[in-house]
């Protein structure tokens, strides 16, 4: 009795096969995992992978898997090491016909309530739309773009359209550093994102009358910018012009042609002399 209230109560014991299967999709959700490893542990490990159905299997799940953001064209190769999620974030415009989940545009909203701003003003603000959840309200976001961005951002699944406070709330003075608040706000939530395989495309074409007029915004808010969120598409989706920039390198500028010194434009010692890794 006491054998079979325990299984009740835990569940049945996982065959073989499912240990197997688990330790597959484990193994592949480990970041930085290169299927190249798992395929030689499916090819060498008889004791996990004991048949050649068992192996087929295994090899078919890697096939099946999204390509190595490491091997991506637009993986940053910088000058000096910084993080991953900094090397690997990008702005698409291809988007997979695939909902993003709740829970996970709310971890990136809260990734931008919690970014620092001047005396904590916190005064961005943002309209979220979800094509798949809410296509009347999607409608209405997308309409705020210009047509240039509306052609590609459309298969994005969600949208989001950014605000900011002009004036402080205690004392309705200028504030000055708004618009560099909730530029952090939304890099918080890119790189947020980033972390959870989803890319975001921050916009500045935004008909910023349509969005005062839509959503009855206030005068002392101003638009800022739009964003299109979701996860990678193909890039055959797009014009020939776009394809070619989502897949072209990224470029940056060097260190040394914006990190100053004792005078404008004099590259600051700690840059110009810096070596590279």
């Amino acid at each position: 009795m006491t054998r079979l209230r325990n299984r009740r109560r835990f569940g049945p014991a996982r065959t073989a096969s499912q240990e197997r299967d688990g330790l597959i999709w484990n193994t592949r959700s480990k970041k930085g995992f290169d299927d190249t490893e798992l395929k030689r542990m499916v090819q060498n490990g008889g004791a996990v992978l004991p048949d050649p159905l068992s192996l087929h299997c295994a090899l078919l799940l890697t096939s099946m898997a999204p390509p190595s953001t490491a091997q991506h064209p637009k993986t940053a190769d910088p000058d000096h090491d910084i993080l991953d999620l900094l090397r690997e974030r990008w702005s698409p415009r291809a988007f997979a016909d695939r909902r993003v989940e709740p829970e996970k545009i709310r971890r990136m909203l809260e990734a931008a309530r919690w970014t620092m701003s001047s005396y904590n003003e916190q005064p961005w603000r943002y309209v979220v739309a979800s094509r798949h959840d809410d296509p009347e309200a999607y409608e209405r976001l997308l309409d705020c773009l210009i047509d240039g961005n509306q052609a590609w951002a459309q298969n994005a699944p969600v949208l989001m359209m950014s605000f900011y406070k002009e004036t402080f709330s205690g004392n309705d003075r200028p504030n000055r550093c708004a618009p560099h608040d909730v530029g952090a706000a939304s890099a918080a939530l890119t790189f947020q994102a980033k972390e959870m395989d989803l890319y975001v495309h921050q916009m500045a074409g935004i008909h910023a009358d349509v969005a005062r007029e839509t959503y009855d915004v206030p005068d002392d808010f101003e638009p800022m910018a739009g964003l299109a969120v979701g996860y990678l598409g193909d890039p055959e989706m797009l014009s020939d012009d776009k394809k070619t920039a989502e897949q072209a390198p990224r470029s940056r500028r060097s260190l040394d042609e914006f990190v100053f010194g004792d005078e404008w434009e004099d590259s600051a010692d700690v840059v110009a002399n810096g070596s590279s890794r």
